[in-house]
């Protein structure tokens, strides 16, 4: 058995870790660090959702009903 895999055996789930334990703040931290090392090696989320409402926003698409096309004479009209 190579070292990496007798080490991948050794490890706890991480995908599962209990952050509740910690200070809300220590909580924040760890959070914030692990969005920093995805976007460091790019990594791809695992369901692909957006972590805030403005990333949300950022990847949907604007739904406009309708575009109408003014004229100069339309915009100016009185």
């Amino acid at each position: 058995m190579s070292n990496n895999e007798n080490t991948a055996n050794n490890q706890p789930q991480l995908s599962r870790i209990n952050l509740t334990k910690l200070p809300v703040q220590l909580q924040l931290e760890l959070i914030d660090f692990y969005e920093f090392l995805i976007q460091k090696y790019h990594i791809e989320n695992e369901n692909n959702q957006p972590h805030t409402h403005f990333r949300q926003f950022l990847e949907s698409p604007l739904q406009v009903p309708e575009i109408k096309s003014w004229t100069r004479e339309d915009l100016h009209e009185r």
